[in-house]
């Protein structure tokens, strides 16, 4: 099955907001309105949701990041499960 998981490409600075490109679409499960966890080794550094999915690239927004952090190319992508309770 699908990993919904992937790997940030690039971050473009657009008009008005950095669009994050990942290397990971719809064969993986990501898609549009999907919310996930950007990790870099074990730290949580922020969140973003997908707005746009192909079978294998994906564009997304950022919603929230930890102050002082950047997203960079290689920093790992999870879409959030929903924890009951």
């Amino acid at each position: 099955g699908p990993s919904y998981s992937s790997n940030i490409l690039s971050v473009e600075s657009l008009l008005a907001a950095d669009i994050v490109l990942l290397d990971g679409g719809l064969r993986d499960g990501l898609q549009p309105g999907m919310l996930c966890e950007i990790s870099r080794g074990r730290q949580q550094i922020g969140q973003i949701v997908i707005i746009e999915s192909s079978s294998t690239r994906s564009a997304a927004l950022i919603t929230s990041k930890m102050q002082h952090s950047k997203f960079k190319s290689g920093d790992r992508v999870r879409v959030q499960t929903i924890k009951n309770g």
